[in-house]
């Protein structure tokens, strides 16, 4: 085996690097101490009931420096600013390698700035005491959806990070309130569901937001442009109405076609502002739980996208009955 390690005593005094038959004292381990060395050998001895790892180190820098080391006193190093940049560089964007989220805890301080930035990570929005929050559910109709969310994130993370609180005591406070700007914010403190959207039984015809349905609006957006760029009652400008009235209707039918239900739409809200309560950002990916059209967006509900601000427009225009196409336009 060859494996790279540091050197690192908790009691300088007492600790050694031992000769083959851990008899002979090859030297102190506070000379090497924060040293790198290569590990080239591993044994298992029995010392009464229990066993001790030892490993046969030398130091990459003196080569005096070689013996037998109990594993208690070594640690892998941590990786270089450029591997760590030459890691980040080679995986998916926004989506960190195994490589990355396997390394010591010493890793991610040393490189919380860097790694923060690369992963759109702001830090965390809610205070967690000893890695968890407490979350109380004040209007008990969002209950189920907020213990689905807090279970979302707790299997991805493998450990239990959101658990149940109390009126007195928690975290985070998930409640409604009326709005038609968001389907959800969070401020860290308090994380709220609109209870507009949350009582209109049709809003689920207007959020899905797939390829088709971007291809469709983008159709519709060329049309508007050249319907305004026509001269006023030409044959082309009612060209350009009809065919605007024509991929309205095509979109408003993807769009209820592709609809979520109601249950998985409103999970996925709270499951990406939860997400914003452990520090991450907004991404330009679609299919992201954490995606909004703009990384200042707050009005940009979580599940599937949603809808972008420009779907929005069309369908608050027309306000679910068919206006007049020159009136969208």
């Amino acid at each position: 085996m060859r494996r790279s390690t540091r050197s690192t005593s908790r009691r300088p005094k007492k600790a050694y690097a031992y000769s083959g038959t851990l008899k002979k004292k090859e030297f102190k381990l506070s000379k090497g101490h924060n040293q790198t060395f290569n590990a080239t050998a591993q044994e298992s001895v029995k010392v009464g009931k229990k066993t001790r790892v030892y490993y046969y180190v030398k130091s990459t820098s003196n080569h005096k420096l070689a013996g037998w080391v109990w594993h208690g006193y070594l640690k892998t190093p941590l990786l270089s600013k450029s591997a760590v940049t030459k890691l980040v560089a080679s995986g998916e964007d926004l989506n960190p390698s195994a490589a990355l989220l396997k390394q010591p805890e010493a890793f991610y301080g040393t490189y919380n700035l860097y790694l923060r930035k690369q992963f759109n990570m702001t830090g965390k929005l809610t205070t967690f005491k000893n890695n968890q929050a407490r979350v109380y559910v004040a209007d008990p109709a969002i209950k189920p959806y907020a213990q689905k969310a807090m279970g979302v994130w707790n299997q991805a993370l493998g450990r239990t990070v959101f658990v149940s609180g109390t009126a007195s005591n928690h975290q985070l406070v998930i409640d409604t309130k009326p709005a038609k700007e968001w389907d959800g914010l969070n401020d860290g403190t308090h994380l709220y569901l609109s209870s507009t959207a949350l009582k209109d039984k049709t809003y689920m015809d207007s959020v899905a937001d797939t390829p088709e349905i971007r291809s469709l609006y983008n159709q519709y957006e060329d049309i508007a442009d050249a319907y305004k760029d026509a001269a006023n009652g030409s044959a082309a400008q009612k060209t350009y109405l009809s065919q605007g009235h024509t991929l309205y209707d095509q979109l408003i039918a993807a769009q209820k076609a592709a609809a979520p239900s109601y249950t998985n739409y409103w999970e996925g809200v709270l499951v990406h502002e939860l997400g914003h309560s452990l520090g991450l950002d907004h991404t330009p990916y679609l299919t992201d739980i954490m995606y909004a059209e703009t990384s200042d967006d707050a009005s940009v509900p979580a599940w599937m996208a949603s809808i972008t601000g420009m779907h929005r427009r069309i369908l608050t225009i027309h306000a679910g009955k068919r206006q007049p196409c020159h009136n969208v336009m």
